[in-house]
């Protein structure tokens, strides 16, 4: 048998409010009804891609919201990917948890099922920020979710967004205190990205609410990264830092363009060359599982070029890039054309590997659209 790696992603598009700054695909819903008829459908997808030879290295629950669900569907998703694939090998499992859902009854749940990794958003552990871009909760909340996740779980991931409303230099010490007082294994700190459709940046067009500028966003973005460096931390992709080895195996699926597959609505999956989106439509999506039916709402099978700008958009998010070895060996007719472009430009250093330079790190937008430039030279 012919035994293939793979991550999965499972979509729980579920939540008990919309955060503001939010564009993920996810639903406000008390409807049970509702939540059933989508949970019935998941496991039905899933089924579609039995293949026992599929052997499952990660799993990542993510939404929406999978904490504020049921347990028992949790529990179900499991059982159900057991049934279809061969876990004999996972290596990790996480789930995404809100501050306000964290309980001792079901972390152990989830601990019993597997899950050995918990990614919980903490955002910022300031009141007011918080309240502004509609959290439900507040910064004892969260201090207190950590403290009882520590209790039950050794690998655990803390997510922060810099730059949202309130931004100031008291808020960025305070979750820098916070970090350094819990001394989180991973933590992921993104800067606020405006550019896609959310409640908050409907409010900004509208001159309701502003965002910090955005020189001062930068400034605290080299405090975040200085504090990282100085406290053992390693910064291991433009956004994200680990300690006692524990970089989020899943995520470096993603970046590295390895095979995954994911299920539930607006799901993305990258799997035998192939990169697809399942619908947002719920109602579509339940119809053509229930057909037999894979949801897409888009499929393509890459070809070597596509194949080749997409593992150079994901592998250039990680700190040490690329092996130019790997790109030699997957893409030799492609090899000459991208490191002639990538050396003239200083975005990038090239050595033994490809990767971001400081200054590619610090405009890491402007690095990958030059790689757009860059899928126009190739032929």
């Amino acid at each position: 048998m012919n035994f293939r790696d793979i991550g999965i992603y499972v979509h729980v598009p579920f939540c008990s409010n919309k955060c503001f700054y939010c564009d993920y695909s996810s639903v406000i819903t008390k409807n049970k009804n509702m939540e059933k008829n989508y949970f019935e459908a998941l496991l039905k997808e899933i089924k579609l891609y039995e293949n026992p030879d599929l052997m499952v290295k990660t799993i990542y629950i993510g939404g929406g919201t999978p904490s504020h669900v049921s347990f028992d569907y949790i529990e179900e998703i499991k059982e159900q990917l057991e049934n279809t694939f061969d876990l004999s090998h996972l290596e990790e499992f996480t789930i995404e948890m809100n501050p306000e859902d964290v309980k001792d009854e079901i972390l152990a749940n989830y601990k019993k099922i597997g899950v050995n990794r918990i990614s919980v958003g903490i955002q910022s552990l300031d009141n007011n920020i918080l309240k502004m871009v509609n959290r439900q909760n507040d910064a004892k909340t969260a201090k207190n979710a950590v403290n009882k996740i520590k209790k039950y779980f050794d690998n655990y991931n803390l997510d922060f967004i810099l730059g949202l409303p309130g931004e100031t230099i008291k808020s960025v010490e305070k979750n820098l205190n916070f970090i350094s007082e819990k001394n989180p294994p991973h933590v992921s700190y993104y800067i606020y990205d405006n550019n896609h459709e959310s409640v908050l940046n409907r409010m900004i067009k509208n001159k309701k609410i502003s965002l910090p500028k955005y020189e001062m966003v930068e400034d605290f973005a080299d405090l975040i990264y200085d504090y990282f460096e100085k406290n053992d931390y390693k910064r291991y992709e433009i956004s994200s830092w680990a300690i006692f080895n524990k970089e989020s195996l899943h995520n470096k699926i993603y970046w590295q363009n390895l095979e995954y597959i994911g299920f539930g609505v607006s799901a993305g999956g990258y799997y035998n060359s192939s990169r697809y989106v399942n619908t947002k439509n719920f109602s579509y999506y339940i119809k053509q599982v229930s057909e037999g039916k894979k949801p897409y709402d888009y499929y393509k099978k890459n070809d070597k070029k596509e194949d080749l700008i997409e593992t150079l958009f994901m592998g250039l998010r990680l700190i040490d890039g690329i092996s130019l070895k790997k790109i030699k060996d997957k893409y030799p007719e492609y090899f000459d054309v991208v490191v002639n472009f990538l050396k003239k430009d200083n975005f990038f250093i090239v050595d033994e590997n490809v990767r971001l330079s400081k200054k590619g790190l610090d405009y890491s937008t402007s690095s990958f659209v030059k790689i757009l430039e860059l899928e126009d030279l190739i032929t």
